[in-house]
């Protein structure tokens, strides 16, 4: 691995604290609705669970990077909510799968259309050119963390 530059580091920190900030405002705001805000751990949940129905609660305590406690309380919050729904397979009774309410998969949606348009106002900053080159460069990065 070559050197990297201190000077690249403090730059790249300081434009994902710019991102960040700037993206936070309206992260966990679903819509108009004030009272359907989100926390990043139960943004994540949604996203998880809208991307692989029926996982148990163990894949997503696992995707989060949590312990089962941890994972039990934000299901229970985001069942009380009625953004995810326990139901239970008829091969093994005692299996807990996880699925999104109608609402919670309304929620979804439109965290996906919010982290869309955020995206976009990213690629909207750089010239067309390097366009191709960012984004392969930030699923490279993403891809070597996960």
């Amino acid at each position: 691995m070559s050197k990297i530059d201190p000077a690249h580091v403090e730059t790249l920190r300081q434009s994902i604290d710019v991102l960040v900030r700037v993206f936070k405002i309206t992260e966990g705001h679903v819509g108009d609705d004030d009272a359907l805000k989100l926390n990043p751990s139960d943004t994540q949940a949604i996203l998880f669970v809208a991307g692989r129905p029926g996982c148990i609660a163990a894949d997503l305590g696992q995707f989060l990077g949590v312990v089962p406690t941890t994972t039990s309380a934000i299901v229970d919050r985001l069942v009380r909510r009625r953004l995810l729904v326990r139901g239970r397979t008829e091969e093994n009774r005692r299996i807990v799968q996880l699925s999104l309410s109608e609402e919670g998969a309304r929620v979804a949606e439109a965290l996906v259309a919010q982290q869309t348009k955020h995206c976009a106002l990213m690629l909207a900053a750089l010239d067309k050119g390097d366009r191709k080159g960012f984004v392969r460069a930030m699923a490279k990065i993403a891809a070597s963390l996960t």
